[in-house]
């Protein structure tokens, strides 16, 4: 459950883990789109999050040309921290490894196979992405879980009771190929990331912070929100 207030929204990343850290290159991969899809929430999030901002200067009028334009407030946005999903040392992996998926803002699975021993040519995704998988689109809300593969064609190797299921692709250039996909993570992300900072308090504004001034009638602060759009 994230606390309120939270200065970070967090994105959990499970896939199949193959190597070492320092040479995982699809974990690499996923890292760089996320960080993309990221960092374009994060802009949308600090021009959009000034939407329903509160003007409390009594002295404003409607149609005034000097009301208070909002200066760029990205550097008030939460940060995005994505993470590989990892089970914490010392515990029991499965509880550990639910309780990191339900503690996410948002779920990224990949389902793009591996091998399954050093001697063989087959490949398959990982038994462990597919329970991973399971737990975030039972305990997360809808739009919250994002499947993804390697090749446009992934949802044919999908288990049938997933048939329907949307998957998006990404590439081992760390690009998200499907324009759905990038845009559907971009939404959810500056929602959250709205949310986040309507939480810790950043959508009201003073025109003159310097002083106390007096709040606005209820009607009057309704119409002045109206107008600012």
């Amino acid at each position: 459950m994230k606390q309120r207030g939270s200065r970070v929204v967090s994105v959990v990343v499970a896939y199949s883990w193959d190597g070492e850290v320092s040479k995982d290159s699809r974990w690499r991969a996923l890292r760089t789109a996320l960080r993309t899809m990221a960092e374009e929430a994060r802009k949308r999030a600090a021009k959009s999050s000034t939407a329903g901002v509160v003007i409390e200067d009594d002295t404003l009028q409607l149609g005034d040309s000097n009301l208070p334009v909002p200066k760029n407030r990205e550097h008030e946005v939460p940060q995005v921290r994505i993470n590989r999903l990892r089970a914490q040392a010392g515990a029991f992996a499965w509880d550990s490894i639910c309780e990191r998926i339900r503690a996410a803002d948002l779920a990224v699975v990949d389902l793009t196979p591996t091998k399954t021993n050093s001697g063989s040519t087959e490949r398959h995704t990982s038994s462990n992405v597919w329970l991973e998988l399971g737990v975030a689109l039972s305990s997360k809300p809808a739009g919250r879980v994002f499947a993804v593969h390697r090749d446009s064609n992934g949802h044919e190797h999908v288990p049938s009771d997933l048939k329907g299921l949307i998957i998006g692709c990404v590439g081992d250039q760390g690009r998200a190929k499907d324009r759905s996909l990038r845009m559907a993570v971009v939404n959810v992300l500056e929602s959250v990331l709205c949310d986040r900072m309507g939480e810790n308090g950043f959508n009201k504004i003073s025109s003159h912070p310097q002083r106390k001034l007096p709040a606005l009638p209820p009607k009057r602060r309704t119409r002045l929100r109206k107008t600012l759009g």
